[in-house]
């Protein structure tokens, strides 16, 4: 009986015959898969799938085939292939150059179809002096005597250009003036070398700076050189420049928090309330330090929470609600709300 009920026990444990011969320690695709999917928490691998199904999959793959298909057919295009021989003094292959290298080395850049190079020539421009001023604005604030000359220089080149086409053509400036709460011109200590009140004045008469300004001051209950004033500016210009710089370069990688920048319709009286939505997160992003948050929390001038040790903690560690109702207030007079 043992031996029979040993023999029942081999015959159970050896593999039933399948036509193909098994190895040791050898298994199948089919049964590797089986096993790790018996070990995946239940309902595992149907989260996954239904996350990215084949099918959008596909979808993504050819549509980046059919981008990557324009983006190198433009760049064949458009590509530089020789110097101005008849004008070895100009700078338009220099600046050819430049524009296309820019672009070849911005992969998240699609080119629009039927453009050249000398439609992307003012914003890249534009892109790369925004990204110099970006780096030269914090050494010049650290005491780099270099960088505080070379951001004066620029300005001062600038400015002149400036002046010399807004009296010579001031309709390719007028636009942009008008949307404009202040504009650059020469003050000096020596008669000769300023602009003169009047001619100033006058100036902005004929380029109608400011007259569609989306910045409301007068008669607005709020005060742009208090501190929450300044902060509410700053927000305004941070998101004005990135909702340019989105017009500049429309198919650009931003980030998640810039994207609901794009998103804003410009500013006014029905839209502030959105701004004022992405600002409290602008807020609660860059003033995330203790003191940062305590230098907000002052703003309110809370004698209350000087003498009481536990809102005394808080102040360092949490931004008053009351921040962001003073803050969305500044917004909506800025709008032309508020009025007194």
């Amino acid at each position: 009986m043992k031996r029979r009920a040993s023999q029942e026990e081999r015959t159970n444990k050896e593999p039933k015959a399948t036509g193909r011969v098994s190895h040791p320690r050898t298994i199948t695709l089919s049964q590797k898969s089986e096993s790790i999917k018996d070990q995946q928490p239940q309902g595992e691998e149907e989260h996954r799938e239904s996350l990215l199904p084949a099918a959008v999959v596909r979808a993504l793959s050819e549509a980046w085939e059919a981008d990557a298909a324009v983006r190198q057919k433009w760049l064949d295009d458009n590509k530089p292939r020789f110097l101005n021989l008849l004008n070895p003094t100009s700078s338009e292959p220099e600046l050819h150059r430049l524009v296309w290298e820019t672009i070849k080395d911005s992969s998240f850049l699609i080119p629009k179809p039927g453009t050249s190079w000398r439609d992307y020539a003012a914003p890249v421009l534009r892109s790369r002096l925004s990204r110099v001023l970006y780096h030269l604005t914090p050494l010049a604030i650290a005491g780099d005597k270099e960088a505080v000359e070379a951001l004066a220089s620029a300005a001062i080149e600038a400015v002149a250009v400036i002046s010399n086409l807004a009296q010579t053509k001031p309709e390719l400036l007028r636009p942009f003036a008008r949307k404009q709460r202040r504009w650059p011109v020469f003050k000096s200590t020596h008669l000769y070398f300023g602009e003169d009140e009047d001619a100033v004045m006058k100036l902005l008469d004929k380029l109608q700076q400011g007259e569609d300004c989306p910045i409301k001051i007068a008669g607005g209950r709020w005060n742009p050189k208090d501190t929450l004033g300044e902060i509410a500016l700053k927000i305004f210009d941070r998101f004005e420049a990135t909702r340019v710089s989105q017009k500049l370069f429309p198919l650009i990688h931003s980030s998640h928090f810039d994207s609901k920048i794009f998103g804003l319709s410009d500013f006014g009286p029905t839209t502030w309330p959105l701004w004022a939505e992405v600002a409290e997160s602008y807020v609660k992003a860059h003033y995330s330090s203790p003191r940062a948050i305590e230098f907000l929390n002052a703003l309110l001038d809370n004698s209350q929470s000087k003498r009481d040790p536990t809102r005394s903690r808080l102040r360092k560690t949490r931004i008053n609600p009351e921040v962001f109702h003073r803050l969305r207030d500044r917004l909506r007079s800025m709008a032309g709300e508020n009025k007194q």
